[in-house]
């Protein structure tokens, strides 16, 4: 039962009293004016409803006119065409925090246990990887 069947039924309910003089006059006003007040609030709420699809219709075709307009001037986003076993492709470049020495490790070393080929030291570089995602995160001023 939607809110319009809902008023509708107050309505009836509201004559069945007054037909029947259960009601003194002044109770019966106020019903009255209680179920125009709902109808008025229901035709508003439909109205926000209706303005609310346009709204959304019109985000949605500005949102796909604005990507167009991206793919045009940017190319391509190479996000988009990344797949999963890139992941094994990422090498970072780490420092043995004991000899100093340089080694790269990809995504699927675990950054708490890596072993370092010069000395042998197993250390955590989590710091570092987190140093290197901070500084890709800082967009160059243009």
């Amino acid at each position: 039962m939607d809110t319009q069947d809902k008023i509708s039924k107050i309505r009836r309910l509201i004559s069945r009293l007054e037909a029947a003089g259960t009601f003194n006059r002044e109770i019966t006003e106020l019903c009255s004016a209680v179920a125009d007040m709902l109808e008025a609030l229901e035709a508003e709420l439909d109205e926000l409803r209706t303005e609310l699809e346009t709204n959304t219709d019109l985000i949605d075709e500005l949102d796909s006119d604005l990507s167009d307009l991206e793919d045009v001037i940017y190319g391509e986003d190479p996000e988009t065409e990344f797949v999963e076993n890139d992941w094994a492709d990422i090498e970072f470049e780490v420092v043995c925090p004991q000899c100093g020495e340089k080694s790269k490790i990809t995504l699927d070393v675990d950054p708490e246990a890596v072993i370092c080929p010069k000395c042998g030291c197993e250390y955590d570089c989590i710091d570092q990887l987190e140093a290197i995602e901070d500084n890709y995160e800082e967009e160059p001023e243009l």
